[in-house]
């Protein structure tokens, strides 16, 4: 989770959530940076090839160059696939870490009192009380 969460803040992106969370979000920015290269080499041919308006016959040749219908669903069914074997390996008892930091420093009767508010039982000891809190 550490490495993750490294690995978003270099990339300037939230790193806060569980661990699917963070995989979901890395995933995300790989997908988004892939079309963004796409879309620049797309621009470059353009750019290059190009000196002039476009003719009808460019717009068709740059049309039949887009991937199918059949090919897009193919990527899909891969992402899902990917996102669902990455989202197998996580722990199901795998706790959120946003906020649990906070919650090491509160006193019991702070961390009752939060329960309390969420009307959840407060009884147990305070790493029974900050689970339930992170569980919620």
């Amino acid at each position: 989770v550490a490495q993750l969460k490294d690995e978003l803040k270099s990339r300037g992106l939230l790193a806060i959530g569980k661990k699917v969370e963070l995989v979901a979000r890395l995933t995300q920015d790989d997908f988004d940076s892939e079309e963004q290269e796409e879309e620049t080499e797309e621009e470059v041919m353009w750019d290059s090839e190009l000196e002039e308006e476009p003719t009808m016959e460019d717009l068709e040749a740059m049309q039949e160059e887009e991937p199918s219908l059949e090919d897009l669903a193919q990527a899909a069914r891969e992402a899902v696939e990917l996102f669902q074997q990455q989202e197998l390996d996580v722990d199901e008892d795998e706790e959120d870490t946003s906020g649990g930091e906070e919650y090491e420093t509160m006193t019991v009767n702070e961390l009752k009192d939060e329960l309390r508010n969420r009307g959840l039982k407060v009884s147990g000891k305070k790493a029974d009380l900050i689970a339930r809190l992170l569980s919620s």
